[in-house]
């Protein structure tokens, strides 16, 4: 649910940003939303293609079967760091 609240406030803050913008240069609204979807689009859609396709899988932790982990990663103590 957290989510979707998250999600409807990015959208409420971009049209707002949007609309901001349009008031300021004296064009369209519908084109400045435009505009803003666009370079928001730019940065999110290759975000999670990344994401999806160039995870690197050999750094995460090899668990066989699908079968959880009965090991327990212990942090280093303060004078381990040392």
């Amino acid at each position: 649910m957290v989510n979707t609240w998250a999600l409807s406030a990015l959208w409420l803050g971009l049209a707002l940003a949007a609309t901001l913008l349009a008031i300021w240069f004296r064009i369209s609204t519908a084109l400045s939303e435009i505009v803003v979807g666009t370079v928001i689009a730019s940065a999110v859609i290759p975000t999670m293609i990344a994401n999806m396709f160039f995870l690197p899988r050999h750094l995460l932790p090899h668990n066989p079967a699908g079968k959880k982990s009965e090991q327990i990663i212990q942090r280093p103590t303060a004078a381990e760091q040392i």
